[in-house]
């Protein structure tokens, strides 16, 4: 019984540690697509001249709407989420 217990104590005590890695890891991909899209996010202000309200073309149930115009020439159209969307 004193092995068994043992035994269990251990396994529950490697696998604090491992989902603790796990977690660190998660957090630095995080910190990337934090960075990421921000980066993204420039260039859409960018593309729809800072949401100017020339460029909305609608709006729905879950934001408005804006037609932008990309460094490459593509038109792109953006849906900027409302703060009451999830």
């Amino acid at each position: 019984m004193l092995f068994i217990a043992g035994f269990c104590f251990l396994t529950k005590r490697a696998k604090k540690k491992y989902n603790s890695v796990e977690e660190d890891l998660d957090n630095v991909g995080d910190d990337i697509l934090k960075v990421q899209s921000l980066q993204y996010f420039g260039t859409i202000e960018a593309a729809t001249n800072n949401f100017s309200n020339d460029n909305k073309i609608g709006e729905g149930g879950f934001g408005l709407v804006y037609k932008g115009l990309l460094s490459d020439g593509q038109e792109v159209a953006v849906k900027r989420l409302s703060r009451t969307s999830r």
